[in-house]
C-alpha cells in the first residue's frame, strides 16, 4: 500500500502545482469573485494544460508523449508568468497574505476530499462491470496512440468517436507522474470528486457574503468559509430518498402478513418502485439489502416508462445523481465534466457581476471578440462539448442568459432581450465550437433529432422522492423572497411566462406528435403517385411515421394523443411543480430592476437581505433555479432520438445537470434562510431541513457500509487490475508483456457489451494493454457511431479467424484488418473452437504460458514495411 500512497501524493502534488500555476490567470480573469478563482484554479490549470497539449498533438506540432505534455505545461507557465507580471506580483502576494485562511481551507478541503474518496475507492478498486472497462480502454488507447484523434480501442482502423477530453486529462496525469493507468483510474475517481467539491465550495463561498472579501469582518469571513461547505454537501453527498425507502422496506414497514402467510401492502403497491413492490427478505432488518444485493442501484432507476399499449414493456429510466455516480465510480463523461461545469458557473458568476457594472447600452459583443476575456470564456465553454457534448448547449445558454439578465436589469423588459440572449449564444457557441474543430471533424453521433415525449412523463411522486432534498429549501427560499419583496413582484408577468413555457411546450409536443403520426397516411397516399419524386417522398414519410409509432408501441396516433392527455391530466404534480418554480422565479426577476432604483424609491418590506448575502448573487441564483427547472421540464415533452428509442438518456443527462445547479441553489437557499428567518419560522425550517438532510444522507452512509463490508474492507489497493491477477494470472502476465511491445492491432474474442467469461470480461486484453482490437463491445460501438456500418462483418470474421483450419482463409482476415498480434487464452477457447495449428505453423510465438499464447504476424504477411 506504501507505493499507492506515493502515487496519491504525486497526483495531489502535481494538481496542486497546476493550481498554483493557473492562479495568476484566474486572478486576472475572475476579479469579481471573493477568492479570485482560487477554488477553481486547479480545474482551470488542468483544462488549459489539456487544451494546449491536445491542440499541439492534433496539429502535429508536438508528439503524444511526455515531452509534448511538459512542453504544453511550459506554455501555461509562461502565460501565467506574463499575466502575473502585468498584474503585479506585489498585488497578488499582498492579496494572498490577507486571504491565506481562505486559501488554506480550499487546499485542506482538496486534500481531504481526494484522500477520503481515494481511500474509499481502494476498498473496491476493480475496473470491472458496468462501463469501467470502456473508460480505461480509452485512457490506455490515448496513451499509446501516435497522434490525435486517438485510436478506437475496440474498432481497429478507426479513431475514437466519442467525447474523450476527460480521458485525455487522466492519460496526461498518468504519464507525467509515472503512475500506471489501472492505479490512475482509481486516483481519478478521488481526484474528480475532490475537484468537484472544490468547485461547489468555491461557488457557494463566492455567492455568499459581501461583494468583496476585503469588505468583511474576520467573523464574517470565518462564517462564510464554514457556510460554503454546504456547497459540496448538497452537490456531492445529499441524495434522493430511495435509501430511506429501502430501509423501510427491509424492515417490513407498511407490509402486513395474512393468515396464510402472504405479504401485502397498499403503500408499496401504490409507490410501484421496481423490486420494492415485492415482499422484503427475511429476517427483517433496518439495513438495506435489496432483492438482488445491489440495493443501491435502484436509487438511479426509481421508475419506468410505459407506452399506451404497454407493448414495449417497461422502459428503463436513468436518473443518476452525483453521490450515486461517484460511488459507482464509472468515469463517464458526465462525471469528468463536473469540475469544469462548476468552473464555467464560477466564470458565469464573475460575468454577472462584471456586466452589472458595465453600461450594457454601450457594450458591443463583436467588439468583445478582440479581448482575451472572451477567448478564455470560449475555451472553457467550448471544452464542455469535448468533455460531455450534452453540456455544451446547456451552459452556452446559461452564460448567454447572464448577459440577457444584466440587459434586463439595466434596460428593463423588452422582446429585444430575447435577441440579446440569442446573439450572445450564437457568437459564443460558434467560437466555442471552432476552437475545438479538430474534435468535431472526427466525431460522429447516434443522435437523430428530437421526438415528442407523448405518454412518457415523470409522475410527481417519483420526482419528489428524487429531488425533495433540493426542492424543499429552494421552494421555501423562493416563497420567503416573495414575502420580503412583495411590493416589487410582478405576479401576473410570472404567471404568463410560466404558462407560456409549460403549456407552450405541451402544445408544441402534441402538434409535432400529431404531425409525425399523420405521416403514415400521407406517406401511403403519396406512394401511390406515378411521380418518382412524390413516391420517394411518400416512402420516406412512411418510414418516419412508422418509426415514431414504433417508439410508442405501435399505437394509433389518436390513441397516443388522447391516452397521453388523459394520463398527464390525472398525474399533474410534475408539471404543477415546475410551473410554480418558473412562476416564482420570473416574478422575482423584477426585483433585480427595482434594486437599481435609488433607496428612497424602493418598496421593499421586511428583511434587508438585499444588502447582505443576497446582494449581487440573487440574479445568478435565480438563473440557476430557472435553468434547473428548464432542464427538468424538457424531458417531459421531448427526448433525443438515439439507439434506445426512448427518453432514458435525455432524462439521465438533463436530470444530472439539474442536480448540480439545484444543489448549489439549495445550498445557497439553506444558508440564506438560516441567516434571515427569525424565531418560530427559523425553528420550523431548521427542524425540517435537518430531518430531510438526515434522510437524504442515509444513501451515502449505507452505500459506504456496503462498499467497505460494513467498514471492515477485505481488500485495500488502488490497482484496478488486481482482480484479474487473482482470477486469471496468466492473462495478467500477458497484459504486462503487451504493454511493453510496439503498438499494433490485436485480435481477441468478441463478446457483447458488459459480457464476461469465467469471471473476467471480454476485451480485457485490449482494455488494459492499450492496443486496438478488431472489435470490442458491439453495443458501445453502435451507440458511438449510430449504426453497424463500420463494424461490418468483423464479429463473424473474428470467429472464422479462430475456428478455421485454413491458413489461406485466416491469412486473408489477418491482412484485411492488419492484425499484428493474435491472442489465444481461456476466453477465446471458451468462446470459439480454436484451431491453433494454422497459427503455430505460420506465425512466431512471442509470448506463452500455460494458458496464453500470443502470435505475431510478420510484416511480410501484412504487406507493411
Amino acid at each position: 500500500m506504501t507505493a499507492y500512497v506515493l502515487d496519491f501524493l504525486k497526483w495531489a502534488g502535481f494538481v496542486f502545482l497546476l493550481g498554483v500555476i493557473a492562479f495568476p490567470i484566474s486572478y486576472r480573469f475572475l476579479p469579481k469573485l471573493r477568492d479570485k478563482g482560487y477554488s477553481v484554479a486547479k480545474a482551470l490549470g488542468l483544462l488549459l494544460w489539456g487544451f494546449i497539449y491536445w491542440l499541439l498533438v492534433s496539429l502535429h506540432l508536438a508528439p503524444n508523449e511526455i515531452g509534448g505534455a511538459l512542453f504544453a505545461l511550459l506554455i501555461i507557465l509562461g502565460a501565467s508568468i506574463w499575466f502575473g507580471t502585468r498584474l503585479g506580483w506585489k498585488e497578488i502576494w499582498s492579496w494572498v497574505k490577507t486571504h491565506w485562511r481562505t486559501l488554506l481551507v480550499v487546499d485542506v478541503l482538496f486534500l481531504l476530499a481526494f484522500a477520503i474518496w481515494t481511500l474509499l475507492r481502494s476498498t473496491n478498486p476493480d475496473i470491472l462491470y458496468t462501463e469501467k472497462p470502456m473508460e480505461l480502454a480509452f485512457v490506455n488507447s490515448i496513451m499509446r496512440s501516435p497522434t490525435f484523434p486517438p485510436n478506437d480501442p475496440w474498432l481497429s482502423g478507426y479513431a475514437i468517436s466519442y467525447y474523450y477530453f476527460g480521458y485525455l486529462f487522466i492519460a496526461m496525469l498518468c504519464r507525467v507522474t509515472a503512475v500506471v493507468s489501472e492505479v490512475g483510474y482509481n486516483l481519478s475517481v478521488g481526484l474528480w470528486f475532490s475537484l468537484t467539491a472544490l468547485g461547489a465550495y468555491g461557488l457557494l463561498y463566492n455567492l455568499l457574503g459581501k461583494k468583496s472579501a476585503d469588505m468583511e469582518s474576520r467573523e464574517e469571513s470565518t462564517r462564510g468559509r464554514f457556510s460554503a461547505l454546504f456547497g459540496p454537501l448538497f452537490v456531492l453527498l445529499v441524495s434522493n430518498l430511495e435509501a430511506f425507502l429501502e430501509m423501510l422496506h427491509s424492515k417490513g414497514i407498511f407490509w402486513t402478513q395474512t393468515a396464510s402467510g402472504e405479504w401485502t401492502s397498499k403503500f408499496w403497491a401504490w409507490l410501484n418502485i421496481p423490486e420494492l413492490v415485492n415482499p422484503p427478505n427475511l429476517p427483517l432488518t433496518w439495513l438495506p439489502r435489496g432483492l438482488n444485493g445491489w440495493w443501491w442501484w435502484r436509487a438511479s432507476r426509481l421508475w419506468q416508462d410505459f407506452d399506451i399499449l404497454k407493448a414495449r414493456g417497461p422502459l428503463e429510466v436513468i436518473h443518476e445523481f452525483p453521490a450515486f455516480t461517484y460511488f459507482l465510480a464509472d468515469l463517464h463523461p458526465h462525471v469528468l465534466a463536473m469540475p469544469f461545469v462548476l468552473l464555467i458557473l464560477a466564470v458565469g458568476l464573475n460575468l454577472y457581476r462584471t456586466f452589472s457594472e458595465w453600461k450594457i447600452k454601450e457594450f458591443r459583443i463583436l467588439g468583445w471578440l478582440k479581448t482575451p476575456e472572451f477567448w478564455l470564456l470560449a475555451i472553457i465553454v467550448g471544452s464542455l462539448g469535448f468533455l460531455n457534448t450534452w453540456n455544451f448547449p446547456i451552459y452556452v445558454a446559461l452564460i448567454s442568459a447572464v448577459f440577457a439578465l444584466t440587459c434586463y436589469e439595466q434596460l428593463g423588459w423588452q422582446w429585444r432581450r430575447l435577441w440579446d440572449l440569442l446573439r450572445f449564444a450564437i457568437v459564443l457557441g460558434v467560437a466555442g465550437a471552432l476552437i475545438y474543430l479538430p474534435f468535431y471533424l472526427s466525431f460522429s453521433s447516434q443522435a437523430g433529432g428530437f421526438l415528442p415525449s407523448m405518454e412518457f412523463f415523470t409522475e410527481g411522486k417519483y420526482y419528489w422522492i428524487h429531488f425533495l432534498p433540493l426542492l424543499f429549501p429552494i421552494f421555501v427560499w423562493l416563497i420567503w423572497q416573495m414575502k420580503v419583496h412583495w411590493a416589487e413582484i410582478k405576479f401576473w408577468s410570472g404567471f404568463l411566462f410560466s404558462s407560456a413555457i409549460v403549456f407552450g411546450l405541451w402544445v408544441i409536443s402534441y402538434l409535432l406528435g400529431g404531425l409525425l403520426g399523420s405521416t403514415v397516411s400521407i406517406g401511403s397516399a403519396l406512394q401511390q403517385s406515378n411521380s418518382t419524386f412524390w413516391s420517394g417522398l411518400g416512402a420516406k414519410l412512411l418510414i418516419l411515421g412508422n418509426a415514431y409509432l414504433g417508439v410508442h408501441g405501435g399505437a394509433s396516433p389518436g390513441l397516443i394523443f388522447w391516452g397521453s392527455l388523459r394520463e398527464r391530466i390525472l398525474s399533474p404534480f410534475i408539471w404543477i411543480t415546475i410551473f410554480l418554480i418558473l412562476w416564482f422565479v420570473w416574478s422575482l426577476f423584477h426585483v433585480l430592476v427595482a434594486e437599481k432604483l435609488p433607496a428612497s424609491q424602493r418598496k421593499f418590506v421586511g428583511s434587508s437581505i438585499a444588502s447582505d448575502d443576497f446582494h449581487n448573487s440573487k440574479g445568478f441564483v435565480l438563473l440557476l433555479i430557472l435553468l434547473g427547472g428548464g432542464l427538468a421540464l424538457f424531458p417531459e415533452y421531448f427526448f433525443l432520438r438515439d439507439g434506445f428509442a426512448d427518453r432514458m438518456n435525455t432524462i439521465f443527462k438533463f436530470y444530472f445537470e439539474t442536480w448540480v445547479v439545484w444543489g448549489l441553489a439549495a445550498a445557497f437557499a439553506t444558508i440564506s434562510l438560516l441567516r434571515s428567518l427569525r424565531k418560530g419560522w427559523l425553528a420550523v425550517f431548521s427542524v425540517l431541513i435537518v430531518i430531510i438532510l438526515a434522510l437524504s444522507l442515509l444513501y451515502p452512509i449505507f452505500f459506504a457500509a456496503t462498499e467497505t463490508n460494513k467498514f471492515k474492507p477485505t481488500v485495500m489497493t488502488l490497482d484496478g487490475l488486481n482482480y484479474l491477477e487473482q482470477a486469471s494470472p496468466d492473462d495478467y502476465a500477458a497484459i504486462q508483456f503487451l504493454k511493453k511491445i510496439p503498438s499494433g492491432t490485436m485480435v481477441e474474442a468478441v463478446g457483447g457489451s458488459y459480457s464476461y467469461s469465467n469471471g473476467v470480461d471480454y476485451e480485457r486484453i485490449s482494455t488494459h494493454a492499450g492496443l486496438p482490437t478488431v472489435l470490442g463491445w458491439t453495443g458501445q460501438e453502435l451507440q458511438w457511431r449510430g449504426g453497424f456500418e463500420e463494424m461490418g462483418s468483423r464479429e463473424s470474421d473474428v470467429k472464422i479467424l479462430y475456428e478455421t483450419s485454413s491458413w489461406f482463409q485466416a491469412e486473408s482476415i489477418l491482412k484485411q484488418y492488419q492484425i499484428r498480434y493474435v491472442y489465444v487464452g481461456d476466453v477465446e477457447r471458451f468462446t470459439y473452437r480454436v484451431v491453433m495449428d494454422k497459427f503455430s505453423a505460420n506465425l512466431p510465438v512471442i509470448f506463452s504460458n500455460p494458458i496464453v499464447t500470443i502470435y505475431e504476424v510478420p510484416a511480410s504477411i501484412l504487406g507493411t514495411p
